[in-house]
């Protein structure tokens, strides 16, 4: 289906998307969302979503965030969305509260745009830790300078 990216919760996401433009957008347990043959990108495991016929507008509610779509068409099937178990959603919120990890992969804003680097934590922390200690950090190596906006996920060594 073709959609149009409105906002989401996610703010490092809702800063750096488009929102000018429909693209293609899939779904499946999870989002993936391509401009011009790119994938700009894939979210957690969607637990429920709303449609709105009138304004055409579809609300996904994933693990971790809100993402708001705006649809080409009023036409929308809801079979097109397939939503985690409940046993899956419960999971994989328990493994990010306590698995621990020594590195996580990070959205940086530079003035050059956005860059997913990686970010080696000075002790090891789980995901959500992670997400509230390192947001709007400066970020400085691998040749990326700018601040995190978002942490994406955790990094198995």
């Amino acid at each position: 289906m073709r959609a149009k990216f409105l906002s989401s919760t996610n703010k490092g996401m809702d800063y750096s998307m488009p929102k000018d433009v429909y693209a293609d957008i899939t779904f499946g347990k999870i989002i993936w969302w391509y401009l011009n043959d790119v994938e700009c990108f894939r979210t957690s495991k969607i637990e429920r979503f709303t449609w709105d016929k009138s304004t055409k507008h579809l609300t996904v509610f994933t693990l971790n965030s809100i993402y708001e779509f705006e649809l080409e068409t009023d036409e929308f099937d809801e079979k097109q969305i397939q939503c985690a178990e409940k046993e899956e959603v419960e999971l994989t919120r328990a493994q990010n509260e306590t698995v621990l990890f020594e590195k996580v992969m990070v959205r940086v804003l530079t003035g050059f745009g956005y860059f997913d680097v990686p970010y080696v934590l000075e002790t090891p922390m789980s995901f959500y830790d992670a997400k509230v200690f390192l947001i709007n950090k400066t970020y400085n190596a691998h040749g990326v300078q700018g601040t995190i906006m978002h942490v994406l996920c955790g990094v198995h060594n």
